[in-house]
């Protein structure tokens, strides 16, 4: 039978969708060989694998590109960061942070705007509960709201500085309706480098989360 050969030249990048920028691109020239043109470009496709050598040149070449990119932009990203905080949008601004490599030398300045960030979200998310939940008792103070109100709260962080405010309204809450509704706030004490560990991998979970909500990215394929 006939057989048809295709070159391929494959455009492989490295790229942060989100932000539409491209780090690196490497150009990759494939053959195949098989009955049809069809089959033949499906045949030069699979002949790229982990070990080629101008794939392994283009992942070492962004990561570079990356840190550097990183290293000369962290500024301008914290102060984007601190103007979507000022504006509410802190899980934006969390996400924007936790782009930024570990091996950065802006690191640990760009961690501890997020931590003053994630503290600002979880006062402002307090505030904001606290406020809705006083809202709805106002409007309803019965035995069964109460307990649709005090199920509000309970996903308040104790860490947040309105969470005292917070257990002194479930406390009139239940002494109205005289029922007997569970709400449990636990104290956990941490020593400063843990509780710091925590607070990052709670900053990582916030900002992964708005980064997953977003709208899917379309990515157009160009072969030739």
């Amino acid at each position: 039978p006939t057989q048809i050969s295709q070159e391929v030249e494959l455009v492989v990048g490295i790229a942060d969708l989100y932000n539409q920028r491209i780090f690196s691109t490497e150009t990759i020239t494939l053959r195949g060989v098989d009955r049809s043109d069809e089959k033949a470009f499906i045949s030069a496709i699979k002949t790229l694998n982990a070990k080629n050598v101008q794939l392994s040149n283009l992942i070492e070449k962004s990561q570079k590109e990356i840190i550097e990119y990183y290293d000369n932009n962290a500024d301008f990203i914290l102060k984007e960061a601190k103007s979507l905080s000022a504006l509410h949008q802190y899980e934006k601004a969390l996400f924007s942070l936790i782009q930024i490599p570990t091996c950065c030398k802006h690191y640990d300045k760009v961690m501890e705007e997020a931590i003053k960030i994630y503290n600002d979200y979880l006062n402002y998310d307090c505030e904001v509960a606290l406020l809705q939940a006083k809202n709805l008792w106002a409007a309803e103070p019965t035995e069964a709201n109460a307990i649709y109100v005090v199920e509000l709260l309970t996903s308040i962080n104790p860490r947040s500085k309105c969470s005292k405010d917070v257990e002194v309204f479930i406390k009139e809450v239940k002494d109205q309706v005289r029922a007997d509704i569970d709400f449990e706030t636990k104290e956990k004490y941490y020593d400063e480098i843990k509780l710091k560990t925590l607070t990052i991998e709670a900053i990582q979970k916030v900002g992964v989360a708005f980064g997953n909500n977003q709208q899917p990215t379309t990515t157009n394929w160009l072969f030739k």
